[in-house]
């Protein structure tokens, strides 16, 4: 039924987002941004500290989620191909249970990471602490069974928004346009991947102190550009901010909607710019990051989409 309306309707060509004029902005802001952090991080640390804040508590906690949207609709994109494959069975069965079960472990390595902030945050309010500071909680799933059918229910939630997301988006798209979609997916896990690499790798080498060590006086005050070698992790992974990039990422989102719809394609950019705006301010008000450390992970970040999206011309139709 697909095949047969391939090239039926299907309008792909649009505006692009991703202009030669919008990322030299974003880079001429972003670049600003960095030698403003370098004359002023720890005065800004001071001015920006709050770590009762409940909105950037919420954002620490749960809304570092653009980078997993990422896999997931990967992997749903590639379940829709999958079953459209004209191939044996086997072959069809094993591509849909690879593409469902990735995008499902992927989101529940977030899902566990989000409870056990969440459960935090809440041993804090608890306790008449700062929301926003560590402690030693942690969420497990366990072999009992309590844990069982926690893990069942999640499976259960998650296929059931499989089925919504199949019915309702995907098998509504023409061959053509779900072919661009699994292009699009696998060039946003790789940049996701590449990004977060590239940020831990430099996190680990430069081992920077996170401001909280700064503002309790623990330690002394360092630049972005110093390096300390491997001094361990926790409070000594400051540059750069890995929330940041996770917000970042959110850049990367519009490249799912069909291109003929510039409106919503602007609309989510406006929204991904926004968002990762807020979300990076919440990380120097948690006291976790310097505005340095916030923008170097956004460079790494949009240098890596920006790539990404020239050199496989991801707003044309002629990757296809």
């Amino acid at each position: 039924m697909h095949k047969s309306r391939e090239m039926e309707g299907v309008t792909l060509e649009g505006k692009e987002i991703f202009t030669d004029k919008f990322i030299k902005i974003t880079l001429v802001v972003m670049a600003g941004l960095l030698i403003v952090g370098t004359i002023f991080d720890k005065s800004l640390a001071f001015l920006a500290s709050n770590t009762n804040s409940y909105w950037a508590a919420f954002l620490q906690d749960a809304g570092a989620i653009p980078n997993v949207i990422i896999p997931v609709l990967a992997g749903e994109i590639i379940y829709q191909k999958s079953k459209r494959l004209e191939t044996n069975a086997v072959i069809k069965v094993i591509c849909c249970t690879f593409a469902f079960l990735f995008p499902l472990t992927r989101f529940w390595d977030y899902f566990i990471e989000m409870l056990g902030q969440v459960g935090q945050a809440i041993m804090n309010y608890q306790a008449g602490a700062a929301v926003g500071i560590s402690n030693k909680y942690k969420f497990v799933v366990d072999n009992s069974l309590n844990g069982i059918m926690f893990v069942i229910g999640y499976i259960v939630l998650y296929a059931i928004f499989h089925l919504l997301i199949q019915k309702f988006w995907l098998n509504k798209l023409e061959d053509l346009q779900v072919n661009r979609l699994v292009f699009i997916g696998i060039a946003g896990v790789f940049i996701d991947t590449a990004t977060a690499e590239i940020v831990n790798q430099i996190k680990d080498y430069i081992s920077r102190p996170r401001p909280l060590l700064i503002t309790s006086g623990k330690e002394a005050f360092e630049s972005w550009f110093n390096i300390n070698g491997m001094l361990g992790k926790g409070d000594y992974t400051s540059f750069p901010s890995g929330h940041t990039r996770c917000f970042v990422m959110s850049f990367f989102l519009p490249l799912f909607v069909n291109p003929a719809n510039f409106n919503l394609k602007k609309k989510i950019m406006i929204f991904a710019i926004i968002y990762s705006v807020i979300g990076g301010f919440s990380r120097l008000v948690m006291e976790k990051h310097f505005l340095t450390d916030v923008t170097m992970a956004g460079l790494i970040a949009v240098i890596g989409i920006f790539c990404v999206v020239k050199l496989c011309n991801l707003e044309k139709e002629k990757f296809l």
